[in-house]
């Protein structure tokens, strides 16, 4: 064996880690590490501190779906399907206790947690408990299940809530043309759906985050042949686009004080973080 090498054996035992999560507050993050020779789901405390295990068998052994953090951060919501059926139900553990609560119970559906409501009160799933996968809300306890979207083709992305709890953004399709997906915005009480971008017909345009002031989006379109972010207004509808045309870049997150865009840029066979102002 030459110098440097990993024997294939060697290499095949080594631990996975998947669905690295920070918690709202950015003091841990949470991940799935089968560390124990089955997936288990771990946090630690940022910037170094050592991963403690949480569950103990409960979650799922076949990772298809992340999870995601309450905004205190005693929570967290996970989708576990039932003997690799790929029908996912949601459980909530204690971050603290391990105790794992089960907040729903439909056999033949799908369905996938997406984000906690900024007061804790809801959380947003994707579920096709009613034929197509749609955007619903219910509380933390899986009570008051509510549908906030009813469309025919599939709700794709988002559920993400604006910051004042107000308005939840998402993707959908209402064209012929089947690789559309456009962005869209509907009330925290499942009224008032409206499309707010559209960059053309045919693209991608997929909400990311929204910034404080509860009115600007960051997204990824694209429309340019490549992923590229940008920021919408969503009362104006006014577009401002980042990066270089021919780069690929997706828009994650944006800074607490809404100042900083941050995206992943994809060129040449590396992936780099990118802040725009």
């Amino acid at each position: 064996m030459k110098k440097g090498n990993i024997p294939l054996k060697e290499l095949a035992s080594l631990p996975s880690f998947y669905f690295v999560n920070p918690a709202w507050d950015e003091k841990r993050f949470a991940f799935y590490w089968d560390k124990t020779g089955r997936m288990e789901l771990y946090t630690a405390e940022l910037p170094n501190g050592a991963p403690r295990q949480v569950s103990h068998g409960e979650v799922p052994r076949s990772l298809r779906a992340g999870f995601i953090w309450s905004r205190d951060g005693s929570t967290i919501v996970f989708a576990k399907d039932r003997d690799g059926n790929e029908q996912h139900d949601l459980y909530a553990i204690d971050t603290s206790t391990g105790a794992v609560a089960q907040l729903t119970d439909t056999p033949q559906a799908q369905e996938i947690p997406v984000e906690f409501s900024p007061d804790d009160a809801w959380l947003t799933m994707l579920s096709n408990r009613d034929g197509q996968l749609n955007l619903y809300k219910l509380r933390p306890d899986g009570s008051e299940v509510t549908p906030l979207t009813r469309f025919e083709n599939p709700v794709l992305d988002g559920g993400i809530w604006s910051p004042d709890g107000t308005r939840i953004a998402f993707s959908c399709n209402e064209t012929p043309e089947l690789k559309n997906q456009d962005i869209y915005i509907v009330n925290a009480d499942g009224g008032g759906i409206n499309r707010v971008l559209q960059v053309r017909v045919g693209s991608k345009d997929r909400p990311a985050r929204w910034l404080p002031d509860s009115r600007r989006l960051a997204f990824t379109t694209d429309a340019f042949g490549v992923n590229r972010p940008g920021v919408l207004d969503v009362e104006t509808g006014e577009v401002s686009f980042y990066g270089e045309e021919g780069v690929d870049e997706t828009a994650t997150s944006v800074s607490r004080n809404g100042r900083y865009l941050l995206a992943l840029r994809n060129k040449d066979a590396t992936i780099r973080p990118v802040i725009y102002e």
